[in-house]
């Protein structure tokens, strides 16, 4: 039985999520909605379209096309369209000749995603590999079981992010081939974890630390966004945790970034946070670096740009 997976992206030449030279797998669907996610594309498992109406020509060849009429021809030129009725067939795309409609999403089986990501096998011989990332992978876990194995069998590193939301099962399904997990944990408080993703954090911690008493690889990431999540002594009461990871390898830090904002009006969707967030200062990541250090002495933190 062939077994696919909604990939929404492959990414090459990686060198911030696990060690060395990495290519990473994004899978579409997520049990949360961060409020500062830089892929919305990735929330929902279904393909979607994706429009740019900078590069749109207002020619309507688009609507013409859509048997579900759910594009819409705008008086101040461009269009919109209507989400709900939107089934992704990517008729509208074919018609597109400037390319402001694109899909993002796609289904794509094991030897499909194999052979497009041994292109760059030779990156992987030296400390590099490949990442599962999202979205989360682990909502996906048969694929994401069976992509991981394949790897693992050529010898070449794997890893995957999750955010932990999920089955504990779904984690064991990856575990006997997964070299590194990459746990990213968004706040500490679970009241104001359910505020910026939409659920609290109790699953997230548990399955953390059954996962930390398992002889699993472990890097700890936390996203350190201004004025919302940024509490030193929440930030640093992630040590609570950490103290009972049996391999955990270091804590990183990740300085908040507004990339993904304009992925937001192409899905057609808000971005919640106020577009004058700033990243937080290298300085103020420094500080909450120093006060994980203290508390818990002897633990590897770093901090990314």
């Amino acid at each position: 039985m062939c077994i696919n997976g909604t990939i929404f992206n492959i990414q090459r030449f990686s060198i911030h999520d696990g060690p060395g030279i990495r290519t990473i797998i994004f899978f579409k669907g997520c049990p949360l909605e961060c409020k500062w996610c830089a892929n919305p594309e990735s929330q929902e498992k279904k393909k979607q379209i994706m429009y740019s109406k900078a590069d749109c020509r207002s020619c309507g060849m688009c609507q013409r096309v859509c048997s579900h009429e759910a594009i819409i021809m705008k008086k101040d030129n461009g269009i919109e369209i209507n989400r709900k009725k939107c089934v992704a067939c990517g008729n509208c795309i074919e018609e597109c000749i400037p390319m402001a409609l694109k899909m993002t999403g796609e289904e794509l089986s094991i030897s499909e995603i194999k052979k497009e990501v041994m292109k760059d096998s030779a990156f992987f011989r030296k400390e590099g590999g490949i990442t599962l990332s999202g979205g989360e992978p682990l909502l996906q876990k048969e694929i994401a079981a069976k992509l991981l194995k394949s790897f693992h069998d050529l010898c070449i590193h794997t890893a995957i992010e999750t955010c932990g939301q999920v089955n504990y099962e779904n984690i064991e399904a990856v575990l006997p081939n997964c070299d590194l997990f990459l746990y990213d944990i968004k706040e500490m408080n679970s009241k104001k974890h359910e505020e910026l993703t939409g659920v609290g954090n109790q699953t997230i911690l548990k399955n953390l630390i059954k996962l930390g008493k398992t002889d699993a690889k472990i890097w700890i990431r936390m996203p350190i966004i201004s004025g919302y999540n940024d509490d030193p002594k929440e930030v640093i009461s992630v040590t609570d945790i950490a103290r009972q990871i049996r391999n955990l390898e270091k804590i990183e830090l990740l300085p908040y970034h507004n990339l993904g904002v304009s992925k937001y009006e192409r899905l057609g969707k808000k971005y919640e946070l106020s577009r004058e967030i700033k990243a937080p200062t290298q300085e103020q990541l420094y500080d909450l670096k120093g006060g994980i250090e203290r508390a818990y002495n002897g633990v590897k933190v770093d901090v990314g740009k």
